[in-house]
């Protein structure tokens, strides 16, 4: 898709180009799915998919290599082009006798007034944010907050955001792909949470461009697993990533209990999910500081955020609606 992009400093031209996922019905998933866990050539070949799905599964073993599920995902990337009225002038200076290359090149490239774009730069430790902005940021040492021995965070097809999650913010992960394996993969959390006192995932994340992924359906297991195992749900933020902003995509995230985010590249992930670090800071009652917050400032804080009082209600009424 090619576009016209207008604004207050350049004229450019945006160029748009996207790969479509193809459907996978939900049988065909669960098949799939049964399938990339056989490790015998004989219930390979007995497999009720594509001959090469097959193939692949049998080289992949041979080799000791895994199947990558990223392959079902989409993939969206924008170029903006400036574009530009102004005739550009280049005045070749007459080379002097006591000149070399380097002086004439310098010469000339000072002389052009082609649009300057801002350096696009990786990177690097102690940096913050991405280059949409050229304000200034102070540096800041990483991982955000120390990470506790255990993982506090499930990502379901959503691996590619293990390393910023991990190394900067400070959130130890667990990943999984597929829909099938992040639920057992939290039926396991809940085991360790019951046998071991281990606590529970602070945050579920999913990437909708995953096609195994119902979100609404998964959202109702999720919850009454929760429930069964006298574990609240509000006490477990869910995140839903997709590329595409879709209504529909919207109200399913809505009504099974997950925030939606447009899905953030490598650079944007660590602006989009330094708030998790704030957000465990203030409730363990620490400033970003590492000072001890006092327990009155602390309500008044909470006081402050919370304008619609929220009534309590009893476990066996939150079992209820998940049953609806």
């Amino acid at each position: 898709m090619i576009s016209y992009q207008k604004d207050a400093e350049t004229p450019a031209i945006a160029v748009t180009l996207e790969n479509s996922k193809f459907v996978i019905k939900p049988k065909d998933a669960q098949r799939l799915n049964k399938m990339s866990q056989e490790t015998t050539f004989q219930r390979i070949l007995e497999a009720k998919v594509d001959v090469n799905v097959k193939v692949a599964k049998i080289l992949s073993n041979a080799l000791d290599w895994k199947i990558d599920f990223n392959a079902f995902k989409s993939a969206k990337q924008t170029v903006f082009i400036p574009i530009t009225n102004e005739k550009r002038k280049v005045s070749v200076a007459k080379a002097a006798p006591n000149r070399n290359e380097r002086d004439l090149f310098n010469e000339i490239e000072g002389n052009r007034r082609d649009v300057q774009l801002n350096p696009i730069t990786e990177e690097k430790p102690g940096a913050t944010g991405t280059n949409a902005s050229n304000e200034f940021k102070p540096a800041e040492n990483y991982p955000l907050r120390q990470p506790n021995s255990y993982a506090e965070v499930l990502l379901v097809s959503a691996s590619d955001m293990k390393q910023v999650i991990e190394t900067k913010i400070g959130f130890k992960c667990d990943d999984a792909q597929m829909e099938n394996m992040g639920v057992e993969k939290i039926e396991e959390a809940i085991r360790k949470n019951q046998q071991y006192r281990q606590p529970f995932y602070k945050y579920i994340m999913v990437d909708l461009d995953d096609v195994t992924i119902i979100i609404d359906r998964f959202g109702r297991k999720i919850k009454k697993m929760l429930l069964d195992a006298n574990i609240k749900p509000e006490k477990v933020v869910l995140y839903a990533f997709s590329s595409t902003g879709a209504e529909n995509i919207m109200n399913n995230c809505k009504k099974a209990g997950f925030r939606h985010y447009n899905k953030p590249n490598k650079m944007q992930a660590l602006d989009v999910l330094r708030h998790m670090a704030e957000d465990d800071e203030e409730d363990s009652g620490m400033t970003p500081g590492g000072k001890k917050i006092q327990r009155d400032d602390m309500l008044d804080a909470k006081r402050q955020k919370i304008k619609n009082p929220v009534q309590e209600v009893t476990m066996e009424q939150l079992r209820r609606e998940a049953m609806q």
